[in-house]
């Protein structure tokens, strides 16, 4: 995640969606009309995060099967909100959901049942990352490693269910580290890094190209 295709705008606005997934209040829905659905369906693809965030909020609610049908829509779209499918698919699993979904991100397509998911503040791998980011960078620098912490998060955003690409856990926290040094302004030494996690440099450098590229599909959206 390179500081020039993740600007500022771009992290305020994961975390008011990371924000908004924590704040989240279990509330029974009530007898729900189609007109009301319908109307739910629409502002899902509003330009407005308030409205968009609504619409997520009373659909992912305990939904009844045309509720789940809007929102398997939605998931199913390409040019949908990575981001906003997350917050979908992170909510119904939180309700154990038990319904088949279909869910395409970045050209992939997945089937999922939300009561099979695992969150990723479970998942083994990603807190096996947490852990080496922690090993290396955290005693060292307190501030470099919560800012890996952060780009992790976001990266788990975009993509959540779709797992992080086919690296192992070292070589993963070795290019959370470079692009959290790069968010930061500082020099960096792929070799270097690679050397602290005890990964191949040439398999660090074809992580770091998947991770921007990421990213970058993300930003032209």
């Amino acid at each position: 995640m390179r500081a020039e295709t993740l600007p500022n705008i771009v992290i305020n606005y994961y975390q008011q969606m990371l924000h908004f997934c924590r704040q989240m209040i279990k509330e029974k829905n009530d007898t729900i009309s189609q007109d009301e659905i319908k109307r739910l369906s629409t502002l899902l693809y509003s330009d407005s995060l308030e409205k968009q965030m609504l619409a997520v909020k009373k659909l992912t609610n305990q939904p009844n099967d045309t509720m789940l049908e809007q929102l398997n829509r939605y998931l199913k779209d390409e040019k949908s909100d990575p981001v906003l499918k997350t917050i979908i698919v992170q909510h119904l699993t939180k309700e154990k959901v038990n319904a088949t979904l279909e869910i395409q991100k970045f050209s992939k397509h997945m089937i999922i049942n939300p009561t099979q998911i695992i969150l990723p503040e479970k998942d083994p791998f990603i807190l096996n990352v947490k852990k080496l980011l922690s090993d290396v960078i955290e005693s060292k620098n307190p501030t470099l490693y919560e800012l890996s912490i952060q780009v992790l998060s976001n990266l788990l955003m975009v993509l959540y269910p779709f797992p992080l690409p086919a690296y192992t856990p070292e070589t993963i926290a070795a290019a959370i580290h470079i692009e959290s040094e790069k968010s930061n302004g500082f020099p960096i030494s792929i070799g270097t890094i690679a050397s602290m996690y005890h990964v191949e440099q040439k398999e660090l450098e074809a992580c770091l190209i998947e991770l921007e590229k990421i990213m970058d599909y993300n930003q032209n959206q």
